[in-house]
């Protein structure tokens, strides 16, 4: 429509890509993505390790983010490149997994019947094995990108689209991380991946529904 205009209700920021090398002492660099959710209400998904503290509260700050902001603290699975630096939001909401605490206060919500954890009309935690049985993914609608999914216990990253080596390798179950990863494509236009820059999801796997998997 002529004259028509977008303004998002959400803005989501990767402030630091997922990172994973091969070291020469045959051991494993992983660091984990760290990304800001700003709109009406304030989402941060991994907090990366200990040793990001500083990092990670320098990259609120340059988006106007103070620790007291931070309403929600997700981490799409629990590996200790995503939990580092919770004791940071005391007072924010953790959710964990499938777990949701506030405090020392549980919130009895059952992801294992495949119902989303709803924070508003545009922003849902949804069950979606992968990394493990219990893995989420944060996706966010009416973004500054479309329809996001903060998915890094889904997708390893951009190459594993065509190379299911990379996800196959590190998954709880391939069945229902293909169940997770195929639903994921289909509804979100750009994907937060756990290693690597953000990617934007192939037409072509909207339309034929593509999945790669190795036999």
């Amino acid at each position: 429509m002529e004259g028509f205009s977008f303004t998002p209700i959400y803005e989501v920021i990767l402030v630091k890509e997922g990172l994973h090398q091969f070291l020469p002492s045959g051991s494993v660099r992983a660091e984990g993505a760290i990304t800001l959710v700003k709109g009406p209400h304030v989402l941060l998904i991994g907090t990366g390790s200990s040793q990001d503290k500083d990092f990670l509260m320098a990259g609120l700050m340059k988006h106007g983010v103070k620790a007291e902001d931070v309403e929600y603290v997700i981490c799409t699975h629990a590996h200790p490149e995503t939990v580092g630096n919770l004791n940071l939001f005391p007072d924010a909401t953790h959710v964990i997994g499938w777990d949701v605490v506030k405090g020392s206060s549980y919130a009895m919500h059952d992801f294992s019947q495949s119902i989303p954890f709803e924070i508003d009309d545009h922003v849902q935690l949804l069950p979606t094995p992968g990394l493990s049985s219990s893995s989420l993914t944060v996706v966010v609608s009416e973004t500054n990108l479309g329809v996001v999914a903060v998915a890094g216990a889904v997708f390893q990253c951009e190459e594993d689209l065509e190379d299911s080596d990379l996800w196959q390798a590190v998954s709880a179950d391939p069945e229902s991380h293909q169940q997770s990863r195929i639903s994921l494509l289909q509804e979100a236009q750009h994907v937060v991946p756990r290693y690597g820059p953000s990617f934007r999801v192939p037409d072509s796997y909207k339309s034929e529904m593509r999945v790669v998997m190795t036999p």
